[in-house]
């Protein structure tokens, strides 16, 4: 089976990047555009994880979600943090 990385690489930035801003728009919170392309360039280089251990990359897979929330959000409160990576989730494996 043939990967070509360059595309792999630019449909997860978009799809990460999109998620992000839905998650900003659900929340009618003030999109920063920065914090989405930081956010969605740290995608990247957890995507690279999947070439890793099965185990590695189910690890990664999990506290990189929570990572790339804190990245991409203010840390207001516990609750709406949660509740933000929750609904980052849902959206990243549907």
């Amino acid at each position: 089976m043939i990967i070509y990385l360059d595309i792999l690489i630019i449909l997860n930035f978009i799809v990460n990047h999109c998620f992000m801003k839905l998650i900003y728009i659900i929340f009618h919170e003030k999109i920063k555009t920065i914090r989405l392309i930081i956010s969605s360039s740290v995608s990247i280089i957890l995507l690279f994880s999947f070439f890793t251990n099965y185990i590695i990359f189910t690890i990664i897979k999990i506290f990189g979600g929570v990572l790339l929330v804190f990245i991409s959000f203010n840390y207001s409160n516990h609750k709406r943090f949660i509740i933000m990576t929750s609904l980052y989730y849902l959206l990243q494996f549907s």
